[in-house]
């Protein structure tokens, strides 16, 4: 199967010059953003788009059509438009290549102070270990905007916005939906429903607001059922899917089979050695073997890496799930994924591959082992798969890009049809306390 950007790219070019830079944003400069550095910020991004270009990423002009396909543009006429996820990942690859310092200076750098400010730290200070944190309050805010112009009115639909799961963390959960007019509000885990008939308003913007008490998390649960055992060592879930490859690269050398710990320790670094972590594009995955490919191609999101490390446990025997949430960082409460893998009398353990950032890719050993088997806080809203939001009535189109940016007390997610720039939904997630 194709692979994008490499068959397809130039049709995938379709995101404003300016759009991707608020991405480089705040994967760069969230502090600089928050701390009112926003003009010299926003020029060393555009300083570190332009090397890209000149080291060869590729770009198209605005333009009305392009070959015979309507486009929606989001910049003027004649601006640069990218493709994010070929962007992002030449930014990546060029800092492990040793080709441009943004990733290592910028990116890697806010990863870490973003985890040091839980602990009142500051850059150059010591790694913080997540297990010090003491429990802590938050009050968020989600706000999900809606495009409802391709439903007919007086169609019945059901909108979702996640919702924060009481696991063994947080604890205290309030969950306060907001109402919208005609619609019947329902809650279940991981999620909170609006169901209504579509009036003349085509725009709908859902909100919810939260409080929950969270605390580090370092594994809970009791022993596992002979249910909950199969569920999580089947070999084939989703993204999770145990193949020949996944089979012969878990079978690991030197591994105790006795001590699920080391092995977990040494999966989790072969993942970490031998992916790059940046954006990939749904759309050209062969659903039959998604584990294979994030190994085999080198590449994946937080997402398809975290089932990737899933379905390596799983072919050792080690229950192994999907988790989906939101960072708490105050500088970039992003949507985010990491995995959990359960290890008896200990229960269900973390492991995050926002490590694998933090660790500049393997060469600061320093921050090894932070975000395996103990996390800080977060807000948890899926546990795949029995637990997840799902997207109601609301269908993604095959190719779409996700681009985020910086806004006042949070981050703006948007996703959108990556040919036509049609709205799917946009995310805001504010952090109030």
């Amino acid at each position: 199967m194709h692979s994008h950007p490499k068959f397809q790219g130039s049709l995938f070019r379709t995101i404003s010059e300016s759009r991707f830079l608020d991405h480089i944003l705040l994967w760069g400069h969230a502090h600089d953003m928050r701390g009112g550095r926003e003009s010299e910020a926003r020029l060393s991004a555009s300083r570190t788009l332009e090397r890209a270009v000149k080291r060869g990423l590729a770009f198209e002009r605005g333009a009305s059509t392009l070959g015979q396909n309507l486009m929606f543009l989001n910049g003027a006429s004649g601006e640069r438009l990218f493709d994010p996820a070929e962007a992002l990942n030449d930014l990546i690859l060029a800092g492990a290549n040793g080709e441009d310092d943004f990733w290592e200076t910028q990116a890697v750098a806010t990863s870490r102070q973003m985890v040091r400010d839980f602990h009142g730290l500051g850059a150059g200070d010591r790694v913080p270990m997540p297990a010090e944190l003491p429990p802590r309050r938050f009050r968020v805010r989600m706000e999900r905007d809606f495009d409802l112009t391709g439903f007919e009115r007086g169609t019945q639909v059901r909108l979702r916005l996640p919702a924060p799961l009481a696991d063994a963390t947080p604890t205290e959960l309030e969950v306060r939906p907001g109402a919208l007019e005609g619609a019947r509000i329902s809650s279940q885990p991981g999620n909170v429903a609006w169901q209504f008939a579509l009036g003349a308003e085509r725009r709908i913007t859902l909100v919810l607001d939260a409080s929950f008490l969270a605390s580090p998390e370092s594994g809970a649960g009791e022993s596992l059922t002979a249910r909950e055992l199969d569920l999580y060592t089947r070999p084939g879930e989703g993204f999770i899917q145990v193949d020949a490859t996944i089979r012969e690269v878990a079978a690991l050398q030197g591994a105790d089979p006795s001590d699920p710990a080391q092995v977990l320790g040494l999966l989790f670094g072969l993942v970490a050695r031998a992916v790059h972590f940046g954006l990939v594009q749904y759309g050209d995955f062969d659903k039959t073997n998604p584990s294979a490919r994030a190994w085999t191609s080198g590449w994946a999101d937080c997402q398809q890496g975290a089932a990737l490390f899933c379905a390596l446990c799983r072919a050792r025997g080690i229950p192994a799930r999907l988790v989906g949430g939101h960072f708490l960082y105050a500088a970039r409460c992003s949507p985010h994924f990491w995995a959990e893998a359960w290890i008896e009398g200990r229960g269900w353990l973390p492991y995050d591959f926002m490590e694998a950032t933090l660790t500049a890719g393997g060469r600061d050993p320093a921050w090894n082992g932070v975000f395996q088997g103990v996390l800080d806080y977060r807000m948890k809203v899926q546990v795949f798969p029995l637990v997840f939001t799902g997207t109601g009535s609301i269908r993604f189109p095959r190719w779409w890009h996700m681009v985020s940016r910086v806004v006042p007390q949070g981050v703006e997610v948007t996703y959108e049809d990556a040919l036509t720039g049609a709205l799917i939904y946009r995310d805001r997630f504010i952090m109030l306390e």
